[in-house]
């Protein structure tokens, strides 16, 4: 994967999240997302592995996160990763109709 695309994903991917409307904060996660399961954090990283990108997120609470998502019903975690062969276009896409289905 090229860096490139790699900083290409982490742009549009920080974009959209708050396009959808993901508040910042200071913390791990520098974003905060109100949707139907409670609220989301979410961490744009395109660093891992040789990836597109990889969105970690989690739930404040799992138990509700559970109708909605495969979360990890014990951590509430709900991580979106891009491996090789997705291309940016394709990772955003996913990654908006993932996030889209929770609000």
């Amino acid at each position: 994967m090229r860096k490139r695309d790699q900083r290409q994903f982490a742009i549009q991917a920080n974009e959209l999240i708050e396009s959808l409307g993901a508040e910042p904060v200071d913390e791990w996660y520098p974003w905060r997302l109100e949707t139907r399961a409670g609220p989301l954090s979410l961490r744009v990283d395109s660093e891992v592995l040789s990836v597109v990108g990889t969105v970690f997120t989690r739930f404040d609470s799992p138990s509700a996160a559970k109708y909605l998502t495969d979360c990890n019903t014990s951590s509430g975690k709900w991580n979106h990763h891009f491996l090789e062969g997705w291309t940016v276009e394709l990772a955003l896409a996913a990654l908006e109709r993932c996030l889209r289905h929770v609000l």
